[in-house]
């Protein structure tokens, strides 16, 4: 699907299109089916990229790293940065109370991500069927 130009539409068209994909969204009964919907509806990227702003919104609370670590470690830019806090922090006390003990409340997926130039890489990596070839090999002789 070609990409978007937001400016394309009208805020009214905007705001109605949202709503009627929201309302099918809460209209699904059962957490299996909102997962399906979703992952169907967005490309791996996208899903992805929604999935990364929860994980700075919670390192944001949990406020143990700088943002510039945060940014780097995360691979986010600055803008996706401000937005995540503006997010936040709405003014909205009550709001803004929940959000954090929700995001709080989610398993922290905390992983480093080793670059692919420092993980141990053979010539068998490169295809699919090489790597289970591979593994094959690795579970007969361990």
């Amino acid at each position: 699907m070609a990409k978007v130009k937001i400016h394309s539409i009208s805020k009214a068209e905007r705001k109605c299109i949202v709503e009627n994909f929201l309302e099918m969204i809460f209209r699904l009964k059962k957490k299996q089916q909102i997962i399906d919907v979703l992952l169907r509806l967005m490309t791996p990227s996208e899903a992805l990229m929604f999935a990364r702003r929860i994980q700075v919104a919670q390192a944001l609370l949990q406020n143990v790293e700088t943002q510039e670590t945060l940014r780097r470690r995360l691979k986010v830019g600055f803008r996706t940065m401000e937005k995540i806090e503006e997010w936040l922090h709405t003014g909205d006390a009550a709001r803004d109370s929940w959000l954090a003990k929700e995001l709080l409340r989610l398993p922290n997926q905390r992983q480093e991500t080793v670059s692919r130039a420092k993980r141990k890489r053979s010539p068998l990596d490169r295809y699919p069927e090489h790597r289970l070839m591979k593994e094959i090999f690795r579970s007969l002789f361990e």
